[in-house]
């Protein structure tokens, strides 16, 4: 006798993404462990104590508050899709899948590879088709990019870090300004949709792409806002005052570290983000001085997550194996 499925709900996995998952979730733990360990080298054990030690407790734990409460933020890129779609998952399954996620491709650095792998392994498992998840995607790529276009932006165009000498000033404010306006197009682009009952579309072909709605676009803007305010703010607490730098003239220096360190596509932009850090901030101490205060920040907002977002993988094949 054939089984019966009740009506409305996805059919279980396959043997065939069983094993893609379960070979995604090897490739994806084999490159977290070598990230891993390439970190660990980096680090001098006296040099840590000596950075940790000098950092005021309670500015180590408002590092540790503001990382939790990022990856929290970045979660809320997803459950906007889902959302979208008309397809929303448990709130806890959502954010664990997503932080997860954002954690393994936060520091490996292959963000849409990473991102996609952790979440098909846990969102086609719990009933999203492989085309609603491409969506998912898509939406959490856009949203992390346009805060950067904006926020980067304003910052060039109207303050431009003390640290950008090196750059001319009208260089950087032509950036800026071409940055924030590719945000404000979006943004008009998805406030056009406003009261209409079908979306927008773009026709490619013979496909149709639906534009997101105003709800989607305003909530990917503010989620993303949020998400690099966030991560600036855990390395913010933890420098020296002595640089003498504004959190809102730190802002466009880290952006610009962590815009060339994504382009890089080395896991973390390991040694990219640093250095243009150490040549951008205004008054800087020499590279003995700030580079240790760097490891910490490695420490908490990519290694940290990237433990426990392995434990997390490991745990999950465990229970599925069991």
């Amino acid at each position: 006798m054939s089984r019966l499925r009740s009506p409305g709900l996805p059919a279980g996995p396959s043997r065939r993404s069983t094993a893609l998952s379960a070979a995604l979730t090897l490739i994806l733990l084999a490159a977290g462990l070598w990230v891993l360990r390439q970190e660990l080298r980096q680090l001098s054990m006296a040099e840590l104590r000596a950075a940790v030690a000098a950092i005021p407790t309670l500015s180590l734990l408002a590092a540790l508050g503001l990382t939790l409460a990022d990856y929290l933020a970045l979660s809320g890129f997803d459950r906007l899709a889902q959302h979208h779609l008309g397809r929303l998952l448990p709130r806890w399954r959502s954010t664990v899948a997503a932080m997860t996620g954002f954690a393994l491709s936060n520091a490996i650095g292959w963000n849409v590879v990473a991102g996609a792998s952790v979440r098909y392994r846990f969102f086609t498992r719990w009933g999203l088709t492989a085309p609603e998840l491409a969506r998912v995607v898509a939406s959490n790529v856009v949203g992390f990019w346009l805060g950067m276009a904006g926020l980067g932006g304003a910052t060039l165009l109207l303050e431009p870090a003390p640290g950008m000498g090196l750059v001319p000033d009208g260089l950087a404010r032509a950036v800026g300004a071409a940055a924030l306006g590719s945000a404000i197009a979006y943004l008009l682009l998805g406030l056009a949709g406003w009261g209409r009952r079908e979306p927008l579309y773009l026709r490619v072909g013979a496909r149709r792409i639906n534009l997101p709605g105003p709800g989607v676009v305003l909530g990917q803007l503010l989620i993303s806002v949020l998400h690099w305010c966030l991560a600036a703010a855990v390395l913010y607490v933890l420098l020296p005052t002595s640089l003498g730098i504004s959190y809102r003239s730190f802002i466009g220096i880290f952006l610009t570290a962590q815009l060339l360190g994504v382009a890089s596509q080395v896991p973390g932009g390991l040694g990219v983000f640093e250095g243009v850090l150490v040549a951008l901030l205004p008054r800087r101490p020499g590279a003995e001085g700030l580079l240790p205060l760097l490891v910490v920040y490695r420490a908490v907002y990519y290694l940290l997550p990237l433990v426990t977002g392995l434990a997390v993988l490991g745990l999950d094949g465990a229970r599925r194996r069991k």
